[in-house]
């Protein structure tokens, strides 16, 4: 059986679920040469399935690089009638002309939120809202906060006289969002005008300063991750661990190192590897963890119980895999909101928040935290990771200590 077919009958066997469907899917292109890049390309340039074509694509979205196999899958796609939506998953890695055609295709139709396109042209505006804020006045309305990336000084007016005249405290946050100089700028102008001083930080954070330090509230530049196979890369996701960890309030299981960063491996100025954790549990106790890894390796908690880690590695697929890294199209800042089960992780950069959240404060010199990873949960590669939801990551490189916030 060929591996087109052996995926057109998984899809086919009607006595499976969606979503089993898709980890069979999956399990078949990982055990492929290169991760089955070029099988999955080679199905979206034949498939005529709409399910079929979603499911490889979002594994194709999994993969690092694989640019040509995406772009060669997204040709076909854009001329696939229902099945273009699927390209959505492959934008990041699409040639100029190629999303041009695509938001070309979604502005030509009558009714553009029917466009097949509509679901590729949110993506874009996700990652290169630039391409698209030309033709926001013809952009359905769940669009155009993805616009707010970088957006021109004229906006950062108009919210800041809207603020003005209600406080309405929803325009100094889409303010913060657009994330320039120039709106930065006009937010510390406006301090005297925002009641609480919590809701003042938190925009600060937002829009990409701390505002006890004036430093950035992220690590530049942004990067896109992507869990791989084990020893393919310096970063570390899941493996054991050695040391006290925190300890779940409700079911007193402890937690899991669910990601390693080697500081001299990432393009930011780091003298420590970096290390965040969480729960395999599924209590809802627990929404955050905060501990001190020293040079030697020895840990300290924070803000509850502690005990050794277990020899348990049940958050990641297989126990142990790496995380690599490539520059993330967008280097202002996602300024939509994420997900939940996206899938979607990041190194660097600023986070994009399910629900806007504050920055944590370093329990040991007191200074708020920059971000500094996240891993969102559900699929890898290799299976299904052990938690739904987005964990974020923060770290003080002076103090060495680590601070994961988790959200669903």
């Amino acid at each position: 059986m060929s591996d087109i077919s052996a995926i057109e009958s998984v899809l086919g066997d009607d006595s499976l679920h969606g979503i089993t469907k898709r980890q069979r899917v999956f399990e078949l292109l990982c055990a492929k040469p290169n991760l089955g890049a070029d099988v999955a390309a080679d199905y979206l340039t034949e498939t005529e399935d709409e399910a079929g074509a979603d499911y490889v694509a979002q594994y194709l979205a999994l993969i690092p690089g694989a640019q040509a196999e995406k772009t060669r899958a997204a040709e076909r796609l854009r001329r696939a009638g229902i099945l273009a939506r699927a390209a959505s998953w492959l934008v990041p890695w699409l040639p100029d002309e190629l999303l041009d055609g695509f938001i070309s295709d979604y502005l030509a139709e009558t009714k553009p939120s029917e466009s097949p396109a509509s679901s590729v042209v949110y993506s874009i505006g996700l990652f290169q809202p630039h391409r698209l804020r030309p033709y926001a006045d013809r952009l359905e309305a769940h669009m155009r906060r993805a616009l707010l990336s970088g957006a021109p000084d004229e906006l950062v007016d108009a919210f800041l006289r809207v603020w003005q005249e209600t406080h309405d405290l929803s325009r100094l946050e889409a303010l913060a969002l657009i994330r320039t100089d120039y709106a930065r700028e006009r937010l510390v102008a406006s301090r005297d005008t925002v009641d609480e001083s919590a809701d003042w930080e938190e925009l600060m954070e937002l829009a990409g300063t701390l505002p006890d330090s004036g430093r950035p509230s992220g690590f530049r530049p942004a990067h896109m991750a992507f869990i791989v196979d084990r020893n393919e890369s310096p970063h570390v996701v899941g493996g054991p661990f050695q040391g006290d960890v925190p300890v779940c309030l409700e079911c007193e299981e402890p937690a899991e190192r669910v990601l390693k960063l080697a500081a001299k491996s990432l393009p930011f100025d780091l003298k420590n590897d970096a290390s965040f954790f969480w729960y395999a549990c599924e209590c809802e106790a627990m929404d955050s963890t905060t501990l001190r890894i020293t040079a030697d390796g020895e840990t300290h908690v924070y803000f509850g119980p502690a005990a050794p880690a277990s020899d348990s590695a049940d958050l990641v697929p297989g126990g142990k895999r790496s995380l690599v890294i490539e520059e993330h199209p967008n280097q202002v800042g996602v300024s939509d909101e994420a997900m939940a089960g996206s899938s979607q992780h990041q190194v660097g950069g600023l986070p994009q928040w399910i629900t806007v959240d504050r920055h944590p404060r370093c329990p040991e010199c007191g200074s708020y935290m920059p971000f500094l990873a996240s891993i969102g949960g559900d699929l890898t590669p290799f299976g299904e990771l052990g938690f739904e939801g987005c964990l974020y990551g923060f770290w003080c490189d002076d103090c060495c200590v680590s601070s994961t916030k988790y959200q669903s």
